[in-house]
């Protein structure tokens, strides 16, 4: 993982990007003479396909959001950068790859490390976020900043975030995968569980009105499974 995150600084050098700020990931691909293309929908998320001195990454047609378009084409920039050796190079990545940080696929894990840090490298991160609680405030402000959505801020600032806090990801009512800050006070749901009823998630996936402000709930609501659990 350690050579990934290398990989990124090396890649961010070699350009001159030395300012905080949203880095340009279509123009540091054309660079390389690589070119992003839209796919058709129902494709893999992201593919890139490199050969002869040139390559093309396709970005899904049902990605429309231009925080995930840009880690997507980050993570593909990841596998040139991590793996090209001078042969041809071809990746399909579904989204199950993206993100998640317990990949359990070397290449695809190391290709998130890469994107992550390519987009928001570690020193800029930890001076943007230093003495700041989490909060909607912070998250508006890190998305500003980076261009990034709200699974890659999870993951960094599980990295480096000054205060407690645990990101759960959930899709279709069931955890799919979670990290936790150092400083949290617990770090273990199953992978696969449904949500609980006393969780806002699960009112989100009922179709029920959310706050939009903070509010406390129930340890009970997700880490009933957890040793720390009393």
């Amino acid at each position: 993982m350690a050579l990934a995150k290398a990989n990124a600084k090396k890649f961010l050098r070699n350009y001159g990007i030395q300012k905080p700020g949203r880095v340009d990931v279509v123009a540091l691909a054309n660079l390389e003479s690589i070119y992003v293309q839209k796919g058709k929908p129902g494709e893999a998320l992201g593919r890139i396909c490199y050969s002869g001195g040139e390559g093309v990454i396709t970005i899904s047609g049902d990605v429309s959001l231009e925080s995930q378009k840009r880690f997507i084409i980050a993570h593909e920039l990841g596998h040139y950068c991590n793996e090209f050796s001078g042969r041809e190079l071809f990746y399909i990545c579904h989204s199950e790859y993206l993100y998640n940080p317990f990949m359990k696929n070397i290449h695809e894990h190391e290709a998130n490390e890469f994107a992550t840090e390519l987009l928001m490298p570690e020193e800029w991160f930890i001076t943007l976020v230093k003495k700041k609680p989490l909060s909607k405030k912070l998250l508006d402000e890190i998305t500003g900043c980076f261009g990034v959505g709200l699974s890659a801020i999870a993951m960094r600032y599980a990295e480096f975030g000054d205060y407690p806090a645990g990101f759960i990801f959930v899709t279709d009512g069931k955890v799919r995968w979670c990290k936790f800050n150092p400083s949290f006070p617990f770090g273990y749901v199953p992978i696969g569980t449904k949500v609980s009823n006393f969780s806002y998630a699960f009112e989100f996936f009922e179709g029920k009105e959310i706050p939009d402000e903070p509010e406390n709930i129930l340890a009970d609501a997700w880490f009933l499974n957890d040793r720390n659990y009393k």
